[in-house]
């Protein structure tokens, strides 16, 4: 007797599974799965190029250390530190008191030297004197001038200038010192334009050339690209490292490359069009790689495709796809060649779907 309960329930539960299994199939309504939704991005012609990666050093496009040529104590500093000048601007006064008065006496010698030649000539013209007396004082005056070029020579050597425009370093020495031949006194540099020296593989030598572009990095700029070209190609490959030095120039209107800065340089060659997409869009079966392509109908294609290089995230397709193709990019898991599905546009930092 008290098992009839239990036999009770599980009469009343399978007519309920019965009546219900009856009541849709006779509503005609069926469980349909369906399309699968897809990300999809039209392949697109993109302007690519291979890349030769390298270290440089950025040197200055002039640079020079400004000394003295004899020795002598400072008169005047005319510079301050971190300063830009122009070419010809004076730097730095020695004394010169007594190349001073070397001139000025050379000088009052070359005006009595002048006289007498001139009165030599008349002499000479009206017979009362020989030529070899115009000869003798010929040579007095040519001797005469060079004493006046030598005195102004040691004055000049007492004016120190700025032989190019350009951006003075720190000063190294004070009024009233006593400087020598090979004293630093400060440095100047051009930084317009910067040299930036690195070495390449000797193998890539045929192929970088005078022209190319470059694009230059530095990590106290990490977001700045600095672009250039190459200008010249050492003639010389290092035996040792089997590397060729090679110089680009950069424009540096702003002065923030500094010489001596370690710079990752891109030497980029062999530009050309080429079709990019995404790196998720690849599938691969055994050695082959393929993409799902969703034709007007809405049906995927699957498509072999041969790739190139990788860059920032996007692949190069050398065969398989022309431009416009409407290529899944996600959720091509979830397709079938021939299959049916939605497609939504591709966000770049969007999910699956």
């Amino acid at each position: 007797m008290r098992l009839k309960p239990v036999l009770v329930v599980v009469a009343v539960a399978a007519f309920g599974w019965v009546g219900y299994k009856a009541f849709f199939a006779g509503s005609g309504v069926k469980k349909e799965r369906g399309a699968a939704v897809v990300m999809v991005q039209p392949a697109a012609l993109s302007t690519i190029e291979d890349l030769i990666e390298a270290l440089g050093t950025a040197k200055a496009n002039e640079s020079v250390v400004i000394t003295s040529h004899v020795t002598e104590s400072i008169k005047d500093i005319n510079f301050d530190d971190g300063e830009m000048v122009d070419e010809g601007r004076i730097l730095v006064e020695l004394s010169k008191f007594e190349e001073t008065a070397e001139l000025q006496n050379a000088r009052s010698n070359l005006a009595e030297q002048e006289k007498q030649y001139q009165r030599a000539v008349e002499l000479v013209k009206s017979g009362a004197a020989t030529k070899s007396r115009l000869d003798t004082q010929t040579a007095a005056l040519k001797s005469a001038k060079a004493q006046v070029a030598v005195a102004e020579a040691r004055i000049n050597d007492r004016v120190i200038k700025a032989p190019f425009t350009g951006i003075l370093g720190l000063r190294q020495v004070s009024p009233g010192s006593l400087i020598q031949p090979g004293t630093v006194i400060t440095t100047l540099d051009d930084i317009r334009t910067i040299k930036l020296d690195f070495a390449v593989p000797e193998t890539y030598l045929a192929e970088v050339q005078t022209g190319l572009s470059i694009q230059a990095r530095n990590a106290a700029y990490p977001d700045r690209v600095f672009e250039g070209k190459v200008s010249s190609v050492d003639t010389r490959v290092d035996p040792a490292t089997r590397t060729v030095t090679v110089r680009a120039q950069l424009d540096n209107p702003e002065f923030i490359i500094r010489p001596g800065m370690l710079m990752v340089v891109d030497v980029v060659r062999n530009p050309r069009e080429r079709i990019m997409i995404p790196e998720q869009a690849i599938m691969s079966l055994q050695d082959r790689q393929y993409v799902y392509v969703m034709d007007a109908a809405s049906r995927a294609q699957r498509v072999t495709i041969k790739t190139g290089i990788r860059r920032n995230g996007m692949i190069e397709v050398t065969e398989g796809l022309n431009a416009g193709d409407n290529v899944v990019v996600e959720g091509a898991f979830k397709l079938r060649p021939g299959a049916e599905a939605k497609t939504v546009p591709f966000v770049a930092d969007g999910g699956g779907a």
